[in-house]
C-alpha cells in the first residue's frame, strides 16, 4: 500500500444495462487506485439497485455488503475482527 494513501472500499451494484456505467466506473476506479499503489476492495453485487445498501435489515445482500465493509475496515481502525463473511475483495457472482 502506498504510504499516506487511504484504503478505498468500493461497494457497487450491477443490475440494469442502463446503469452499467456505474459498474464500469467502479472497476475503472479500482484499477486506477491499485495502479497508484492504493489498497482497494471491490465488491460487486449483481441484481441489486445502486442504493441497495439502504435496504439493510430487509435484504440479505445489503446486510452482506455492510458486513463485508465492516470486516474489511475494522482491522484498519485497530479494532478486533468479527466473524468471516464471504471471500474478501472479490466480485460477488
Amino acid at each position: 500500500m502506498k504510504m499516506g494513501a487511504v484504503p478505498v472500499p468500493i461497494n457497487t451494484a450491477a443490475r440494469q444495462a442502463e446503469l452499467r456505467f456505474m459498474l464500469d466506473d467502479s472497476r475503472a476506479l479500482a484499477d486506477r487506485a491499485k495502479a497508484a499503489g492504493v489498497e482497494v476492495r471491490l465488491d460487486v453485487f449483481p441484481g441489486m439497485l445502486h442504493s441497495f445498501q439502504m435496504m439493510a435489515g430487509r435484504a440479505p445482500e445489503a446486510d452482506d455488503a455492510i458486513a463485508r465493509l465492516a470486516q474489511w475496515v475494522r482491522p484498519k481502525l485497530g479494532l478486533a475482527a468479527t466473524a468471516a463473511t464471504r471471500a474478501e475483495g472479490q466480485e460477488v457472482a
